[in-house]
């Protein structure tokens, strides 16, 4: 996962943390809520588990009472790999 990708998937787990804690759930009744084991939402609140997906994380806002909004915009041009760009790195090493 690029390094942006982690950070805003952080992020946006860190403000589903502070919405839990704001409606005083435990891990617990969060779990009941989505389904999840608490062992496994207490490794993704804490970063212990990589690569949390997108539907995962719109499960919990829902059993929070809220929604995940996706947005499209450009990346910087310096961000930007091509598939070809990525071929000639490799061949570099």
């Amino acid at each position: 996962m690029p390094l942006g990708e982690y950070l805003r998937a952080h992020e946006l787990l860190g403000a589903l943390r502070r919405e839990r804690e704001r409606q005083r759930l435990t891990l617990a009744q969060l779990a009941e809520r989505t389904g999840y084991d608490p062992a496994v939402l207490s490794r993704l609140f804490t970063g212990r588990q990589a690569n949390t997906t997108l539907a995962t994380l719109a499960r919990i806002a829902n059993a929070l009472g809220k929604e995940v909004v996706h947005t499209l915009r450009d990346m910087p041009r310096d961000a930007r790999v091509t598939a070809r760009n990525k071929r000639r790195q490799a061949a570099r090493r």
